[in-house]
């Protein structure tokens, strides 16, 4: 592997890391940097098009839930020239707090479905679909401030 191949591939290790930061922190400036202007991403519940409505998904996982936790944990990557293909797991965290005070965990072991695009010299997410290999549900002791 050349030094150039290298580089890319932490870049895209970087990139789709930073969908997480900026996913869980709500930062929705910092995730819409990550995309092309014409990305797609679907998922089992909705498919999002464009800048315009992709940019609100940190937004919407504030509303839904207290908080998120997303953990890439392996990704596999073929590049051709500027574009760049591959499958990222990762296990997505999403905390909901009851009325009662108790709180739920909803984990997915979720793989993503990429395809990356360099444009300017950065590398930006194209495509995206997400599925969901299975999910578990289990009750938990929120913490750090985590309120309903």
């Amino acid at each position: 592997m050349t030094d150039t191949q290298e580089q890319d591939r932490a870049a895209i290790r970087a990139l789709v890391e930073n969908y997480t930061i900026f996913g869980d922190a709500g930062d929705e400036a910092g995730f819409a940097g990550l995309f092309t202007e014409d990305a797609v991403i679907v998922t089992p519940f909705n498919r999002m098009e464009g800048l315009a409505n992709i940019r609100t998904i940190p937004a919407m996982l504030g509303q839904m839930f207290a908080r998120t936790l997303h953990q890439v944990t392996s990704q596999a990557v073929t590049i051709v020239g500027d574009s760049a293909s591959g499958e990222t797991k990762s296990y997505a965290n999403h905390i909901t707090v009851n009325a009662d005070g108790t709180a739920t965990n909803d984990m997915w072991a979720i793989r993503y479905q990429d395809a990356f695009r360099r444009e300017d010299g950065r590398w930006k997410i194209a495509a995206r679909t997400l599925l969901i290999d299975w999910t578990e549900l289990k009750a938990v002791k929120p913490g750090n401030g985590i309120t309903g």
